[in-house]
C-alpha cells in the first residue's frame, strides 16, 4: 500500500516549467537602467559592462554631463537642454530630437537628428549622417579613448575605418543659409569635454553616479586626444590644402590593423589624412579598382582591406618610401603611382563605397 500511495503521488506532482537561458538573461534586465529621464546638474555615468549592447533612451535632461561608456544597440535622446553626451559604440542608430545647445561625441551605424538647434556632435558614422528640421548644426570627427572601447566597437559592428562624419544630408535646406558646418580643426576636445575636478559640484542620485563620478571617468581612462583615438582624426570634406594626393591599401593579414595603424604613425605630420575605407571586395571590384595593379588583385581576396587617402606636397613618394620600410613577406600594401592615378583610384574606391551603403 506504502508504495502505491507514494506512486500517485509522484504522477499527481505537477512538473517545473523548463527556464531557458534567453528567459533568465531578460529576468535579470530591468529597463529603468536603461532610461536616464529629467537629469538636471548632474554628471551621470555608465560604466564599460554596464549597458552591454541593449537599447538606451536619454530624456528630459538639463544641464547635464552623461557618459555612456559601453556599447549600446540603439539611442534616443530627447527634448535636452545644454547636456553634454559621450557614447561609445552604437550598433544601429542613435536619434536626437528636440535637442539645443547641446555638445555630443558618438560612434554608430546611422546618425539623425529632427527639430535640434544649435548641436556640436563629434561623430563616427558609417552611412550617411541625416539631419531634419535641425539648425546651427556642426559636426567635427569622433576623437575618443577609454579602456575597452575598441573592444565595444567589435561588438557593435563598427569599423573605425568607416566614418563619414563630414557627408551630411540636410533633408530640409534653407535658401538663406546652410543649417551645418564643420567645426574648426583647431578646437580642443578635452576642453569641450572636460570633467570637473571639483567632486562636490559633480552631482547624481541612486545608480546614476559611479561612485563619486570620478572616479567612474578615471577608471575608464577616457581621453579626447587625437593621438589616443581608437577613430583616426580625418580632414573629411574640407577643401584639400595640396596639389598632390595618393591613396594607400593595407591589404588583410593577422596583423593588418596594426599595420594601418603603424603606416598612420609613420606619416603623421607629413600628410594630411583625408577619409579611411574598410571594404571588401570581390574579384570584379578588385580588377576594375586597382586595373593598373593586376599583381594585388589577387590580395584583395584574403579578406577586407583598409584604405587610407593622403594629400600633401610630395605625397606619392611620401607614401612609398614609408612602405618599403614596412611592408614584409606577410603583410603588403599598396599605393598609387601617381597624384592621377590616385583620383581615379579614389574615385573608383569610394564609388563603390557609396553603393555598398545603399544596398
Amino acid at each position: 500500500m506504502g508504495c502505491c500511495r507514494s506512486k500517485m503521488k509522484a504522477k499527481d506532482k505537477i512538473p517545473e516549467k523548463k527556464q531557458y537561458s534567453w528567459d533568465k538573461r531578460n529576468n535579470e534586465i530591468d529597463p529603468k537602467n536603461f532610461i536616464i529621464d529629467g537629469a538636471v546638474d548632474e554628471t551621470i555615468i555608465r560604466k564599460p559592462g554596464t549597458i552591454n549592447g541593449q537599447q538606451f533612451v536619454v530624456q528630459n535632461c538639463k544641464n547635464s554631463k552623461i557618459y555612456l561608456l559601453d556599447h549600446v544597440a540603439t539611442i534616443t535622446v530627447d527634448d535636452c537642454t545644454g547636456c553634454l553626451f559621450v557614447i561609445g559604440a552604437v550598433k544601429s542608430s542613435i536619434f536626437l530630437r528636440d535637442c539645443q545647445d547641446c555638445k555630443c561625441i558618438v560612434a554608430c551605424q546611422q546618425f539623425r537628428t529632427r527639430d535640434c538647434q544649435k548641436v556640436d556632435v563629434f561623430l563616427s558614422c558609417t552611412t550617411q549622417p541625416i539631419m531634419e528640421s535641425s539648425a546651427r548644426m556642426r559636426f567635427g570627427c569622433y576623437q575618443l579613448a577609454y579602456q575597452g572601447l575598441l573592444e565595444q566597437f567589435q561588438q557593435a559592428m563598427l569599423s573605425v575605418y568607416n566614418n563619414n562624419w563630414s557627408n551630411i544630408h540636410d533633408f530640409t535646406p534653407t535658401p538663406q543659409s546652410k543649417n551645418w558646418k564643420m567645426i574648426h580643426e583647431d578646437v580642443s576636445l578635452s576642453e569641450l569635454f572636460q570633467v570637473n575636478s571639483n567632486p562636490q559640484s559633480e552631482q547624481g542620485n541612486g545608480d546614476n553616479t559611479v561612485g563619486s563620478t570620478l572616479d567612474g571617468v578615471s577608471e575608464s581612462k577616457l581621453s579626447f586626444k587625437n593621438e589616443d583615438s581608437v577613430v583616426p582624426l580625418t580632414r573629411g570634406a574640407r577643401e584639400k590644402r595640396y596639389d598632390d594626393s595618393c591613396l594607400v591599401v593595407v591589404f588583410h593579414s593577422a596583423n593588418s590593423f596594426k599595420a594601418s595603424k603603424d603606416f598612420l604613425e609613420a606619416v603623421k605630420d607629413k600628410v594630411d589624412l583625408i577619409q579611411t575605407k574598410e571594404v571588401t571586395l570581390s574579384p570584379d571590384e578588385a580588377s576594375r579598382i586597382f586595373a593598373d595593379s593586376p599583381s594585388m588583385w589577387k590580395s584583395t581576396q584574403r579578406g577586407p582591406v583598409i584604405g587610407l587617402e593622403f594629400n600633401g606636397d610630395d605625397c606619392v613618394k611620401v607614401c612609398h618610401d614609408v612602405i618599403a620600410k614596412l611592408s614584409s613577406e606577410d603583410q603588403q600594401y599598396y599605393a598609387s603611382k601617381s597624384s592621377a592615378a590616385a583620383k581615379r583610384v579614389i574615385d573608383q574606391l569610394y564609388n563603390f563605397c557609396e553603393m555598398q551603403m545603399i544596398v
